[in-house]
């Protein structure tokens, strides 16, 4: 009784795991790639989006400041004189 070969042979040969294992590293690569693509681009959109921010907060802190400068007394004045008459009694 003669058995065949391949029937009796279990597991995968040698050039099977070779392929295997190529296209496994090949997709790892692409992978690892556009992983890396990934993380670059997020990173350079939060650094434009930070510039915008700043630049967008120094507008409103300047227009706020002609605001203040215009309509409010700055901190270092002292208060018109009449005032400390009314509050100052003798």
């Amino acid at each position: 009784m003669m058995t065949n070969y391949k029937k009796l042979k279990n597991g995968f040969s040698m050039a099977e795991l070779l392929v295997a294992l190529s296209i496994f590293a090949l997709i790892s690569t692409i992978g690892l790639t556009a992983l890396g693509f990934m993380i670059k681009t997020q990173y350079l959109h939060q650094i434009e989006l930070e510039k915008k921010f700043i630049q967008e907060f120094n507008m409103y802190s300047q227009k706020n400041d002609d605001f203040n400068q215009k309509c409010c007394n700055p901190p270092n004045q002292f208060p018109p004189p009449y005032i400390n008459r009314i509050t100052l009694k003798p």
